[in-house]
C-alpha cells in the first residue's frame, strides 16, 4: 500500500475546487475500497455521526447536517475537517498549491501513520504527528522561521509541555489527550494567527481530535490546560489559537518566577 501512496504523489494532476479536491487526493493515496471493505467503512464513519448528534452542543452545527454523512464518504479515510483546514486555510499562504501541497503533507502524513500503525477510524488534525521530521518539515516550510522552536515548545515532541502534560496526567495520557489537542490547534490555527480573528472555537478543537468511544471531557482538560500553560497558545472567550506571537500573560509569569527571591 505504501508503495502505492508514492507512486500516485508523482503522477500529474490538475486543479480542483471545493470537495472534488478531497476525492482527487484521496485517489492518489489509497486504493478503491474494495467492495467487501464497504461496511467497515460505513460503520466508522456511522461511529463518528452517531459522536456528533449525542453531543450536538460539543461539535460545530454542519456536523448535524443531512448531507456530513456522505461528505465523510467521499473523503474517507481522511475526515472532511482536516481536508477542509488544508484547503480552506493552509491554501492562502504564499507557495502553498492547494491539492498539490495537501497531497505532499498528507502522504508523509500517512506514511507515519502506516509506520506506526494508528487505530484511529478516521484522519484527522489530531493524527497530523509534528514529532516527525517529514511532517514538521511540510508544516513550517511555507511559515516563518520561528515556528520550528514554537512546535517544539507548544506543540509536540518529547521535550514539548503536551508531552509532559500527558505522560504526568495519565487520565490524559491513555489518549495521548494534550498532543492532540495542540495539533490539532495548530492545524487549524496557525495560517491565520496574524489576522484580525485568529483562533477557532473550542467545538472546532474537539471535531479536530475526538474519536468515538473517547471521553469528551479529557479532550478539554487538556485544551483548557494548554491555553493556562503555553508559552504561544492564545484563549480569548471561547476561541484558541496557536500563534508566532508569545502569550504576555506566560511571558510575564515567567519573569515573576526567575525575579522571585530563593528561600
Amino acid at each position: 500500500m505504501l508503495k502505492n501512496v508514492f507512486e500516485r504523489v508523482g503522477k500529474p494532476w490538475r486543479p480542483a475546487a471545493g470537495d472534488e479536491g478531497f476525492e482527487i487526493v484521496r485517489r492518489r493515496l489509497f486504493e478503491p475500497i474494495e467492495s467487501e471493505a464497504i461496511p467497515d467503512r460505513d460503520a466508522a464513519i456511522d461511529q463518528f455521526i452517531r459522536l456528533y448528534r449525542s453531543n450536538q452542543h460539543n461539535f460545530p452545527g454542519e456536523c448535524n447536517e443531512p448531507d456530513y454523512r456522505e461528505r465523510a464518504r467521499r473523503a474517507y479515510s481522511v475526515h472532511p475537517e482536516l481536508f477542509r483546514r488544508l484547503y480552506d486555510d493552509w491554501s492562502t499562504l504564499d507557495r502553498f498549491q492547494r491539492t498539490r501541497g495537501v497531497l505532499r503533507l498528507l502522504a508523509k502524513v500517512v506514511h507515519r501513520l502506516w509506520v506506526d500503525d494508528d487505530r484511529g477510524l478516521m484522519i484527522l488534525r489530531a493524527s497530523v504527528l509534528m514529532d516527525d521530521g517529514a511532517v514538521k518539515s511540510e508544516l513550517t516550510r511555507y511559515l516563518h522561521d520561528q515556528w520550528e522552536p514554537i512546535i517544539s515548545q507548544d506543540i509536540d515532541g518529547r521535550a514539548s509541555r503536551p508531552f509532559a502534560l500527558d505522560k504526568q496526567l495519565p487520565n490524559l495520557g491513555r489518549y495521548s489527550a494534550a498532543r492532540r489537542v495542540a495539533r490539532t490547534l495548530y492545524v487549524g490555527t496557525a495560517p491565520g494567527s496574524d489576522s484580525n480573528q485568529p483562533g477557532i472555537g473550542a467545538e472546532r478543537v474537539l471535531l479536530g481530535c475526538a474519536q468515538p468511544g473517547e471521553t469528551l471531557g479529557t479532550l478539554s482538560d487538556a485544551l483548557r490546560r494548554l491555553s493556562d500553560e503555553g508559552q504561544n497558545i492564545h484563549q480569548d472567550g471561547n476561541r484558541y489559537c496557536v500563534s508566532s506571537k508569545p502569550n504576555l500573560n506566560r511571558t510575564v509569569e515567567g519573569q515573576g518566577e526567575r525575579a522571585a527571591p530563593r528561600p
